[in-house]
């Protein structure tokens, strides 16, 4: 019983760890906030390229800024028109 357990136990970190590595995109008025993307590609005012494993999030608008940078999440500020995955 305690191997079982603890390979139950080790199963439900494993769940965890890969559920939490999930991305996750929320846009509330002109502020988009990415978790756990995996880095920022190029950034100036009208376009922020973000990555995300293998793939592209490429916002485009005027006045674009990273209020917020953190190792797995970036919040993007401005007037965004156009959300594009790659």
């Amino acid at each position: 019983k305690i191997i079982v357990g603890g390979y139950m136990n080790l199963f439900r970190e494993l769940k965890d760890d890969f559920l939490e590595k999930n991305l996750k995109i929320t846009y509330i008025e002109n502020k988009l906030d990415i978790l756990n993307y995996s880095s920022i590609g190029s950034f100036d005012s009208s376009k922020i390229i973000v990555n995300y494993n293998s793939k592209m999030i490429v916002v485009t608008g005027d006045n674009l800024v990273i209020s917020r940078l953190m190792t797995d999440e970036v919040l993007i500020c401005g007037n965004i028109t156009k959300l594009e995955f790659r």
